[in-house]
């Protein structure tokens, strides 16, 4: 080999590139690379799941805040319809253990009270026996009635004259009118003692007279004349009162 061939082959040695560290060198780079944008994406996602957790947590709050608001709504929607049901179990433990001959309607908590335990037959004047009676009916039905428990939901107090359908119905009218007014004027008059309440009473009591419009009808559907010859003692709750309360309550928000 001359001295051209040994020059030529040294400078093809020198010239020829090492792309062996240059793949190397990019790979390096592309792996640096990759895990740089790795750890983006790690804290991306941390910061994202934080968020996401802290407005899961958010929402379970306002469920459960809203769960609360619902029972509490529930809660006082029940008290509101249940009004009168606990009027009346309350009326019948406060004459549970009573001599009176008396009825209590389940449904709408009247009080009927035969016709002879005040008065005699066609008279309008309350006996002697019947003032007795009252007295012992008339301060414990207020007490129950105009009580811290109820008296915020008791609209009137009525007390109702009923005949049988013996007679005209004007006569009858006039008998059934003029028996419950002088319920009332006995219980304000000079031979009943005060009671609890009775202050209040007038603000809430009134008479009314139905005369046999409301008769009371025996199984057979024959009417029960002297069963329908009665005083009601009767009450009506503050029912647009409850209703607009009922409305307000269903339609507040948080």
């Amino acid at each position: 080999m001359n001295w051209l061939q040994r020059t030529s082959d040294n400078i093809d040695k020198e010239e020829k590139p090492n792309f062996w560290t240059s793949y190397a060198d990019i790979m390096a780079g592309l792996l640096l690379m990759f895990i740089l944008l790795l750890m983006v994406v790690i804290l991306d996602y941390k910061d994202t799941l934080a968020e996401k957790t802290r407005e899961i947590e958010s929402k379970q709050v306002m469920i459960e805040e809203k769960q609360t608001m619902i029972e509490e709504k529930q809660g006082k929607i029940e008290e509101m319809l249940g009004v009168r049901k606990d009027i009346v179990e309350a009326l019948k433990e406060e004459f549970s253990d009573t001599d009176l001959k008396l009825e209590i309607d389940n449904e709408t908590g009247a009080i009927r009270i035969p016709g002879e335990v005040f008065f005699e037959i066609d008279s309008t004047e309350v006996s002697t026996d019947g003032i007795k009676n009252l007295k012992e009916f008339v301060p414990n039905y207020v007490a129950v009635l105009l009580g811290d428990n109820f008296r915020k939901h008791i609209s009137q107090i009525i007390v109702e004259g009923h005949t049988d359908d013996q007679g005209s119905y004007m006569y009858n009218l006039e008998l059934s009118q003029g028996r419950a007014l002088e319920v009332v004027k006995e219980i304000y008059g000079d031979r009943f003692s005060d009671f609890k309440y009775k202050k209040i009473l007038l603000e809430y009591l009134t008479a009314n007279g139905r005369s046999y419009s409301q008769p009371i009808y025996k199984a057979d559907n024959s009417i029960d004349r002297e069963r329908s010859r009665r005083v009601e003692f009767k009450f009506r709750l503050k029912d647009k009162d409850m209703i607009k309360e009922l409305q307000r309550t269903l339609e507040s928000k948080e």
